[in-house]
């Protein structure tokens, strides 16, 4: 049997997510895989988006700071929505 990963939540998840899909964004959770796998697959204008969630003063885990390292790619650490929106925008802009 596989271990079973805690699945934290950090409260202005919803919030960000919900900003993200009505600016157009498609979210799909990823918090749930654990391992230091960002929180969420967005999917806006063609680019697909890793994003980590983290309150103003969260910081990452060891565990999602290693995972950072590993992935070959970007990932975008975000803490409130005017963070994410600001990344759409980006893409938009782009």
């Amino acid at each position: 049997m596989s271990p079973r990963w805690a699945a934290k939540v950090d409260a202005n998840q919803h919030a960000i997510v919900k900003a993200m899909r009505k600016r157009g964004a498609t979210c799909h959770l990823l918090f749930r895989e654990g391992r230091g796998c960002p929180d969420v697959l967005a999917g806006f204008l063609g680019y697909n988006l890793l994003i980590e969630i983290k309150t103003e003063d969260g910081e990452l885990t060891d565990r999602e700071a290693k995972w950072h390292d590993w992935w070959r790619g970007t990932v975008y650490i975000v803490r409130t929505v005017n963070d994410a929106l600001d990344i759409l925008d980006r893409i938009a802009r782009a």
